[in-house]
Order: structure tokens, then sequence, then C-alpha cells
């Protein structure tokens, strides 16, 4: 999955892309900005692609020898939301992902996503369902099934969150906390949570609700993932929104 690509020198590109089975890796296509060559067009930004590249363990830049794209339902750009939201989740992948670390697991929740967000109902539901996942996966996502101190389950009661300890209390044990948790919100959570790499096509989120979620996601990569920040698909769909 080709996440992001630059320019290198007068005709080259360099891709990073998420590999099932190599996780993030920098290839570099020598002459792919030439007209004739056979990587035009095939290394944009979201392609799904297969390719045969020189590997040299520790060298941070792979050589690229071949490539062939497989096509899937990319959100076309009438749909300004649903294309920002698609950039939005290659941009936390990428800022989360550690290069050369393999996990079959990230490529399968951003596949999923990718595949799923042309025709679901709520593109923000999807979004949030990756950035759960791949919290999971990082080890940085809260358990939301109940209170850490007395036990008492999630159903029917609010919880505290700690993003940056990662503790959760409930209301009555008066925890420490940053944020706080509706039943309502947990049992949403809880479903993206489960969706392992399924991708999250049957929940529609109001404002408040996606506030909430998405606040909650946001201050966990904050805490957790060096130099992140807000992905600038979603800074520029917010300017979008103002207007």
């Amino acid at each position: 999955m080709v996440l992001r690509t630059f320019d290198f020198g007068e005709s080259s590109t360099i891709a990073v892309a998420l590999m099932r089975d190599h996780g993030k890796v920098r290839l570099l296509a020598k002459g792919a900005r030439k007209k004739n060559s056979p990587y035009l067009g095939r290394l944009r930004t979201g392609n799904l692609v297969e390719v045969v590249f020189y590997y040299k363990e520790h060298r941070g830049l792979q050589l690229l020898r071949e490539v062939s794209s497989e096509s899937f339902d990319m959100p076309g750009r009438s749909d300004f939301e649903r294309l920002c939201i698609f950039q939005a989740g290659l941009e936390v992948i990428d800022r989360a992902t550690i290069e050369r670390e393999s996990d079959a697991g990230q490529f399968m929740a951003l596949e999923a996503f990718i595949v799923g967000l042309p025709s679901c109902p709520d593109p923000w539901a999807a979004f949030f369902t990756l950035e759960v996942q791949l919290l999971k996966r990082l080890g940085f996502y809260p358990d939301l099934t109940g209170c850490s101190r007395c036990g008492r389950a999630a159903a029917g009661a609010s919880l505290v969150v700690d993003t940056a300890s990662g503790s959760v209390t409930c209301v009555s044990c008066c925890g420490r906390g940053d944020l706080k948790l509706t039943e309502e919100t947990c049992e949403i959570l809880g479903r993206m949570e489960r969706a392992g790499s399924q991708a999250m096509t049957d929940i529609t989120l109001d404002r408040a609700m996606r506030r909430r979620v998405g606040t909650l996601l946001h201050n966990l990569f904050l805490h957790h993932i060096d130099g992140y920040r807000l992905p600038y698909a979603l800074r520029l769909l917010k300017e979008d929104e103002a207007q």
C-alpha cells in the first residue's frame, strides 16, 4: 500500500509503502517520472501494488525493480470529505508505523479501511475503526471494559480515561483522567475494537459522538506517538467546513 511519494533527483521517485510481510519500506523507483517509465501512474498515494525490490538489511532505501497495481474503488474527488478521510488514514499509518517492523495486522486493518471506505455509510466510523485497531496493535489502547479499581463493568457506567497513562476508572472511584466517556461511547468504541481487520460499515455517528470518539483517539496518539499531529487532510477538511 503506497502511503506517500516524493520526488528524488531529476526523474526518480521515492515511495513509502506499507507491506504485508516487510512493514513500512522506502522504495527508490529510478526514472519513475520519465514518460516511458514502467512505474508511471502505479506509485500513486493509496495504490495497492505488488512489487519486486532488491532488499539490503542495512540500507534505508531499497531499489524497486518491478511494480504492478491492483484496482479498487478509491473515493472520487466529488466526495471531498471521504477523500480527505482516505488521505488521513494513510497519514496516520505512516506516522505511527516504524520502518521495517513487520506487522501483517496493520496492513490488514489499512486494507479493510481502504476497501470499505467508498461504500460505508459513515466514513468517520471507518477512520476511527482504523485508529482503534492501530492503537491496539501498538499497545496504547486502554481497556474500556470497566473500572480498573473497583472492576465495575462499562455497561451502565461512565468511565474516566487518563490518556497519558491509559488508566480507566469509573466516575464513582473518582480516578484521575482527562476524558469522560459515556456508556454509549464505550459501546461504540467496543464495536470498533472488536472489528479486527473488518471495515466498520454499519455505524453512523452524530456530530457529538464523532467529537467524543475523535478527541479520545487523537489524545491517545498525541501522548504515545512521538511527533504525532493532526493529519493534514483533516486540517484541510476542517478549513473547508469553516468556509
